[in-house]
């Protein structure tokens, strides 16, 4: 496998897939991306991992700005979630810490450290957002999830896992099957409406691999998907 640095742009019928982005660590090129999310603008923004940085892109996939570059600043950024005011929350794994941005890229907070103590993390790997944005964090360790306020004040922990909501309440999980008879493996994109009905669209496209819980939405209802590599 090769890391291709792809993001695939899908219509609401999971259909026609175009290709938006290109391996490298120019700006606006990706490395290694782990997670996407669009904010309440329509901005699209994805941890670039590889490239020790975040980048934010407006409605035209153009790069309005990029904070990291230096290990020193992200070190291994696993995710992010926006909040209701724009803000954006990222997962500084390297460090053990969540770091706190505003809309236009300016720092506002940093909490965490290494240890199990409250507040403190092992190599956190997953985060999520309430409607009241409140943040969990899901640890490396023992996959503990701790449950912080917007200003990083740590309210508890949470034992469950928490799936991709769109703005209609549907819920998003990426799946993986196992063919009885080839033992071959397929991902999924599963949907559970607020009524429990469930449908799942087959992700068997360009023979890429999609990444564990990189799913967003746009206003129009449009599913992104973060592709993290194809298969030579």
């Amino acid at each position: 496998m090769y890391n291709c640095g792809c993001i695939h742009k899908f219509d609401q019928t999971g259909t026609t897939p175009k290709i938006l982005s290109k391996k490298g660590s120019e700006k606006g090129q990706l490395y290694s991306p782990t997670i996407i999310k669009f904010d309440n603008a329509g901005n699209l923004i994805i941890a670039d991992s590889g490239n020790y940085r975040i980048q934010k892109f407006n409605s035209a996939f153009q790069a309005a700005w990029t904070y990291g570059d230096e290990p020193g600043y992200l070190k291994n950024s696993a995710g992010y979630v926006v909040d209701s005011q724009g803000n954006i929350y990222v997962i500084d794994r390297g460090h053990h810490r969540i770091q706190k941005f505003s809309s236009n890229g300016s720092v506002l907070k940093a909490w965490g450290s290494y240890g199990l103590k409250n507040g403190q993390f092992i190599y956190p790997e997953t985060i999520k957002i309430d409607l009241a944005d409140n943040i969990y964090v899901q640890d490396n360790y023992k996959a503990r999830i701790q449950t912080f306020s917007n200003d990083g004040v740590y309210l508890g922990e949470y034992k469950n896992k928490l799936p991709n909501f769109d703005k209609n309440g549907n819920a998003y999980h990426l799946i993986t099957k196992k063919n009885p008879n080839t033992q071959a493996t397929s991902s999924y994109l599963q949907k559970i409406k607020p009524d429990g009905r469930i449908q799942e669209f087959s992700l068997r496209y360009l023979d890429s691999n999609p990444c564990t819980g990189s799913v967003a939405f746009d206003s129009q209802a449009n599913i992104y998907i973060l592709a993290c590599s194809d298969w030579d």
